[in-house]
């Protein structure tokens, strides 16, 4: 398969504190993340109309230990949704997800200490996955925007 990809250099580092409930903007790529808390009652309107750019985790779960937003790392591993309790090094997961190389210093992850939360636009993790039993849901849901939109 043969791709044209078009950049204007690499993408500049992300390393943020993300507050909850917030909005943080990241003017670099041309993002906003919003963040916030809903009842567990919305889970079964919140969770099948999740896409790829918005997250949903158990809060009870994740309790109150600060998150933040960063690139990825080589050797960053993480227990994916849906692998039933496994690691997985991102690098395999992005090759298994056909992602070009030259886009992997684009990729955002989420995470709690050094716990891999969300690789964002791919895949969630198991560890705090929303149930029907979740008591309180975090929210977390990406938007492009505009230079203008960010002033």
């Amino acid at each position: 398969l043969d791709r044209l990809v078009l950049s204007s250099g690499p993408a500049q580092s992300v390393d943020r504190l993300v507050r909850v409930p917030a909005s943080l903007d990241l003017p670099e790529r041309s993002l906003k993340l919003q963040t916030h808390y809903l009842p567990g009652s919305s889970f079964s309107r919140l969770v099948p109309r999740l896409g790829v750019w918005e997250a949903a985790f158990d809060a009870e779960s994740l309790g109150a230990a600060p998150l933040s937003l960063r690139g990825i790392k080589p050797g960053d591993r993480m227990q994916p949704f849906g692998l039933e309790g496994r690691h997985k090094k991102l690098s395999d997961m992005l090759i298994d997800a056909q992602h070009p190389r030259l886009l992997r210093d684009e990729i955002l992850i989420l995470v709690q200490g050094s716990e891999i939360l969300w690789v964002v636009g791919l895949r969630t993790c198991e560890a705090h996955r929303v149930s029907i039993a979740s008591k309180h849901i975090l929210h977390c849901a990406f938007s492009h925007v505009t230079s203008t939109q960010l002033l």
